[in-house]
């Protein structure tokens, strides 16, 4: 039996190109499932005094998403067939695991209405709200009661939006990094000020509607790709990842207003990206 067991090839990363970045993909998704535990360890009238910051991760997601559809994909969706390839494969990847958990969510809430378990949470069964969810269009649209299933697939749905948008931004990086560049500021700085005019409280920025609040943190994901090259003008990469990480998650679990952890999780995407750099002399991993 051990004998069988060294005989099992041992276990390696794929690349050590996205090191870093794939770290912080696993912590973000640690952070989100502790974020979404509330619903289950805490009663709903104390749910809205608890720190709101761990949703946050969702927008280091995003930013990762921009890096890495970039590193793969930049220079490769320039004609109609290859955006067509690019949309197939973004679909194949993404569609049928949300159709599966969609089926399931039915199943479940259906066995919860049968026994009169469910509560005041029940998503709405109309056809056309279950269509919608289907198609990723249930964070923006409003359906039946406002309750869908699977809700938590709103950020897939962003994440669709921002890929049938990618060919416009290699285009205008292609045109002008410096552009783009301006383009993905003043596209967070807009974003910033209507979050603020519609909400100043400093949970406003999770309650943005998603394409909108993906939009900014997609933009800079590309951006670090087009700038990669002066990633290795950064010093200290390392310890400036594990300082932001560990003001950044300090900033989420306190009351610190959205848009100052927001921030912070930019810096960490930030010095991910320059930690990951190659021919750097500090590294964690």
């Amino acid at each position: 039996m051990t004998k069988s067991w060294r005989n099992l090839p041992a276990l390696r990363v794929e690349s050590d190109e996205m090191l870093h970045l794939d770290l912080l993909r696993f912590v973000a998704s640690v952070g989100i499932v502790v974020r979404h535990s509330f619903e289950f360890f805490f009663p709903e009238s104390a749910r809205s005094t608890l720190p709101s910051g761990l949703a946050l991760f969702v927008d280091l997601f995003f930013v990762i998403s921009g890096f890495v559809i970039a590193h793969v994909y930049y220079g490769k969706v320039d004609t109609l067939s290859s955006y067509g390839l690019f949309l197939r494969r973004r679909v194949g990847r993404l569609m049928p695991l949300h159709w599966l958990t969609l089926l399931v969510s039915i199943v479940l809430w259906s066995g919860f209405v049968a026994i009169g378990k469910a509560g005041n949470h029940e998503p709405s069964f109309e056809l056309r709200c279950i269509a919608e969810t289907a198609l990723l269009l249930n964070a923006m649209l409003t359906c039946g009661n406002g309750i869908s299933f699977s809700s938590v697939s709103w950020s897939i749905g962003a994440e669709m939006v921002m890929y049938l948008v990618f060919p416009i931004f290699v285009w205008m990086s292609v045109r002008s990094r410096l552009g783009f560049l301006l383009a993905t500021v003043l596209t967070l700085v807009a974003t910033i000020v209507i979050d603020l005019a519609r909400n100043a409280i400093d949970r406003s920025w999770v309650d943005l509607w998603p394409p909108l609040r993906a939009l900014p943190s997609f933009m800079i994901g590309v951006c670090l790709f087009c700038f990669r090259d002066k990633a290795r003008k950064l010093a200290a990469p390392g310890p400036l990842l594990l300082l932001s990480a560990a003001l950044s998650l300090a900033a989420m679990i306190s009351y610190t207003h959205h848009l100052v952890a927001l921030g912070l999780v930019y810096v960490v995407a930030i010095t991910a990206v320059a930690a990951d750099a190659p021919n750097m002399p500090f590294r964690l991993l």
